[in-house]
């Protein structure tokens, strides 16, 4: 059974949580939790809600809990409509709020909007439902295994103990 875990940035190339353009998104990953090796070759298969352990730093998770909770004003952990318009009319337009509220309700079977796929849809959109240009989430998903793909490749020290095959693969 194998074990360990991936770091995919050093210290060196890590820098302090600031607003970033979509584009360096990598360099802001070094706060996040590193991928172990288990779920590394399970990637594919989970969900985007599995996912976003992974994808999120802990400053994230932290105003995301606190827009989320903006919104529930009746702390139900879902967010109604009604709730949602209220919180972001000043800021938004019909069609933007419509957008994301559907967003929102269809990453959860179109049942609701709770605090995970709030999570989801921001990725593809802004505190106040304005779309990004690209999926913030999607693009650290294949950033994450873009650079898992490389540490593998390469062989780096990152992955001390391991023998790889001649295509990469990791051999007990």
């Amino acid at each position: 059974k194998r074990s360990g875990v991936l770091r995919l940035n050093s210290p060196a190339t890590a820098m302090r949580r600031v607003p970033l353009p979509l584009a360096l998104l990598s360099y802001a990953f070094a706060a996040r939790t590193p991928v172990p090796l288990e779920v590394y070759e399970r990637w594919g298969e989970l969900s985007l809600p599995e996912k976003l352990y992974f994808m999120l730093e802990g400053s994230e998770w932290t105003q995301l809990r606190r827009d989320f909770g903006e919104m529930d004003v009746d702390e139900s952990g879902v967010v109604s409509w009604e709730e949602f318009v209220k919180a972001h009319e000043e800021f938004s337009s019909v069609e933007d709020m419509a957008a994301f509220f559907t967003t929102c309700e269809k990453e959860e079977g179109g049942a609701e909007c709770n605090y995970i796929s709030y999570c989801i849809a921001r990725g593809a959109f802004d505190k106040h439902g304005e779309a990004y240009l690209d999926n913030e989430l999607e693009m650290r998903d294949n950033m994450i295994v873009e650079e898992m793909e490389d540490i593998l490749d390469r062989n780096e020290d990152n992955i001390k103990g391991y023998e790889f095959d001649e295509n990469g693969i990791i051999v007990d």
